[in-house]
């Protein structure tokens, strides 16, 4: 009994761990990717890195700095200086041999200096915010392409969980057609080649099935490696159940363009603060120094420190011969024409890419409705035929030939629905994400 207990317990807790995920719309399985997969995670810690080049961009504008330094001397043997004899009372013409300065020397100084006017570095903050921006729509752009395979799958799962429901009423109408088969087999009225047709028809249905499933595994498997996650999904939305024909997709994202006038903005900048890096810069400094002079011991607190200070203003010029300055700002300004050009190539690019997904959403629509069109009649056609079967009036390969048929137009019809929502969330996510 104390088996069993234990026994149920550890099935309990593996439930628990193993309990899978259910989702009912594209947008909860798409938040659920926002919380768990590791790129949502990656494109944050490089809006923070953005972030704190803009931070220091700031704090580069007044440039602070407050070098400090301390030394401590031992002068073991004095310099000699010669000094005219005649200050000491002694010949003119003649010199003494004199030393100055004390054995012991301790030295502490704090120069702080900063610049008031750097026009470059002020430069660099909008640079910095316009990285942050250009950053901000990279990332964007890598978000909307991360949406669109979570969308391939997710409408990848959505058609084949209905193609399975084709295929088990497909195989449930095969199974009734090959025991009716069997009976007039039995009955010496249908012919082995007749038992063994509608055998076969029903085997293949039931491989197809089973196909499925194994390839509806493996589209939960992308899921799972996409959204970084370890439980198991299950997608509860029904493609039957979405409406897909929509009076006005219209398709009007500019994601792509907008990266690509940041762009050109951030280069424009960037060109203007090398130009800017040629401007004279005027800086602030000073010094202050505490000196402890002894010929007794380091750090003699018997002997006063000497105190003394500076400050000043500097203004700083450099010509304009520096080569690899020179360099930069070619370099810059080349940089600059093609960020243009890729402005001007993107502006017509974003009105082509919109209107292909706008024909895609049409085509996929003018699709579904043609499927549905010949499912109709295919279907029509299958009662038909089976009706007259049953009446012996047809033989059993033209039943299953129209069976055929109307399986095939039938999954034609689940493929094309899940196509169109497919093509429609695309529109969706290439309109929301900015």
């Amino acid at each position: 009994m104390r088996f069993l207990v234990l026994f149920l317990l550890v099935l309990g807790f593996g439930s628990t761990i193993q309990a899978q995920i259910d989702i009912s719309s594209f947008d909860q399985f798409k938040a659920i990717a926002d919380t768990s997969a590791t790129a949502q995670k990656q494109w944050q810690k490089q809006q923070e890195l953005a972030a704190l080049t803009t931070k220091s961009a700031f704090g580069n504008v007044l440039n602070p700095r407050v070098p400090v330094s301390a030394s401590v001397t031992n002068n073991t043997n004095l310099a000699v200086n010669f000094i005219p004899a005649e200050i000491f009372g002694g010949p003119a013409g003649t010199f003494s041999q004199v030393q100055f300065g004390q054995q012991y020397v301790t030295v502490l100084n704090i120069a702080p200096q900063f610049d008031i006017l750097q026009p470059k570095h002020i430069g660099e903050v909008k640079s910095a915010r316009l990285n942050e921006a250009l950053q901000d729509k990279a990332i964007a752009m890598s978000k909307k392409a991360y949406y669109e395979q979570l969308n391939v799958v997710y409408h990848n799962i959505l058609s084949i969980k209905a193609q399975q429901e084709i295929l088990r009423e497909s195989v449930a109408i095969a199974q009734r057609i090959s025991e009716v088969v069997a009976d007039k087999f039995d009955k010496g009225i249908a012919s082995r080649s007749d038992k063994n047709d509608a055998e076969v028809n029903y085997l293949n249905l039931s491989n197809s099935l089973k196909q499925s499933e194994i390839t509806l595994e493996q589209e939960y498997l992308k899921a799972k490696g996409l959204m970084d996650i370890e439980k198991d999904l299950s997608l509860n939305e029904s493609i039957w159940s979405i409406d897909v024909e929509v009076m006005n997709a219209t398709a009007d994202g500019l994601l792509a363009l907008d990266y690509y006038r940041t762009k050109e903005l951030f280069q424009a900048q960037e060109f203007r603060n090398l130009k800017m890096d040629h401007l004279p810069t005027l800086s602030f400094f000073s010094s202050f120094n505490w000196q402890n002079n002894s010929n007794s011991q380091l750090l003699d607190n018997s002997q006063p420190w000497i105190n003394s200070s500076y400050f000043g203003l500097r203004l700083t010029y450099e010509f304009p011969t520096n080569v690899s300055k020179l360099a930069a700002l070619g370099t810059s300004r080349i940089n600059l024409d093609i960020a243009k050009l890729e402005s001007e190539h993107q502006r017509l690019q974003s009105k082509i890419e919109n209107q292909k997904l706008e024909n895609n959403y049409l085509q996929a629509i003018q699709n579904y409705q043609n499927a549905q069109s010949v499912f109709a009649l295919e279907q029509s056609s299958f009662t038909a035929t089976k009706d007259k079967y049953e009446a012996d009036i047809l033989p059993l390969f033209r039943l299953l030939e129209a069976q055929n048929k109307m399986i095939n137009s039938k999954l034609k019809v689940a493929t094309e629905k899940a196509t169109c929502a497919f093509q429609l969330q695309n529109i969706q996510i290439n309109n929301s994400v900015k």
